[in-house]
């Protein structure tokens, strides 16, 4: 069968999931879900790490605090950060900057989720949440510029924050490389 004309299943799946959501009703088969988005708002992050314990895979490396006049905020991400296979990514991304010659830093604690995962599962004030926290962070520490390694989270801050009527210039490391090779460094 086919969907009538106009109509957007996307769009339905993730209006279902908000109402669901609203109501707190999800099915046993989604109790991930429910403990993603819980640990969301208690420590910033759907991986049940603890908030404290976000920038622990950069101990070893030279990686400062962003302050206000660095470069670029290197975004790490949920991922990244706590998920020891994904940690590579990070030290990887680190070791790039560094060796290009580039003053950035990380938010450690401060930083959030971006929100991408939630927002897919209808928790729309969940994200909307983590995006004002985040843009806040953002704004406080005269961010202009900022990298990241995940996809989904270049993703969500380049399309999704300018909702909340903010642009910063958002690129992936991928991109950033390219870049810095383009200009001879």
């Amino acid at each position: 069968a086919q969907c009538p004309r106009g109509v957007k299943q996307i769009d339905v799946a993730v209006a279902l999931r908000r109402v669901a959501t609203e109501y707190d009703i999800f099915p046993a088969s989604v109790k991930s879900a429910r403990t993603a988005r819980s640990s969301l708002i208690s420590e910033g992050n759907p991986l049940q790490g603890d908030r404290k314990k976000r920038a622990d895979w950069a101990k070893d490396q030279s990686v400062k605090t962003y302050t206000e006049g660095m470069e670029v905020l290197y975004f790490v991400g949920c991922y990244l950060a706590y998920d020891p296979r994904m940690k590579k990514v990070a030290v990887a991304t680190v070791n790039i900057l560094n060796k290009a010659g580039i003053r950035f830093g990380i938010l450690g604690d401060k930083e959030k989720c971006c929100g991408e995962s939630i927002r897919k599962t209808g928790s729309e004030e969940v994200f909307k949440s983590l995006a004002k926290d985040n843009i806040k962070t953002f704004i406080d520490n005269g961010v202009k510029k900022i990298i990241v390694s995940s996809p989904h989270c270049y993703h969500t801050l380049k399309n999704e924050y300018p909702e909340f009527m903010v642009n910063f210039e958002v690129v992936h490391i991928t991109q950033y490389v390219l870049a810095l090779m383009n200009e001879g460094r």
